[in-house]
């Protein structure tokens, strides 16, 4: 399983503008599985990026938020571990 800081980069190298969040599972969880998150933007490559490096069974792609004035669409959540 990849860590956060290598996810972050594979982000970082396959897009310019993207939005990146780290989020643990729930406020009281001391484990270290994160999970990384960024808008889709309709990028194919970052995705099978993603895809090939994390495993296709630690992303998905998420519909988005329709309900919410701030919706950018879907995102991609990729499971990880911190450091």
């Amino acid at each position: 399983m990849l860590t956060t800081k290598q996810v972050r980069a594979i982000i970082r190298k396959h897009t310019t503008a993207a939005e990146i969040w780290t989020d643990k599972p729930r406020h009281d969880y001391i484990g270290s599985l994160r999970r990384v998150k960024c808008y889709f933007d309709n990028n194919g490559v970052l995705l099978r990026a993603l895809q090939k490096a994390a495993g296709s069974q630690n992303v998905t792609v998420t519909t988005g938020n329709h309900h919410s004035m701030y919706d950018r669409g879907p995102g991609i959540v990729v499971k990880c571990l911190l450091g």
